[in-house]
């Protein structure tokens, strides 16, 4: 990814301050690189509660992005 990816991911998140961005970025952190400080009780709450709530906030929120040959 160029710098105007970084730009627009950035301002994307800024537009849309509603979703935990830190927490998702955090739990794919420690996925990937402190898994045996993982808490399945923790992975478990994210599964059933967390991921289909920031699904719906996703979704809602594609409704009005407007795409130019592929691209935000």
């Amino acid at each position: 990814m160029n710098t105007r990816d970084y730009q627009i991911i950035n301002s994307f998140k800024r537009a849309n301050s509603c979703v935990p961005w830190r927490a998702i970025a955090g739990m794919r952190d420690i996925t990937a690189h402190k898994y045996q400080t993982l808490k399945m009780g923790d992975v478990w709450i994210t599964l059933v509660e967390d991921i289909p709530n920031v699904r719906i906030q996703l979704e809602d929120m594609l409704k009005n992005v407007k795409f130019k040959d592929g691209n935000l």
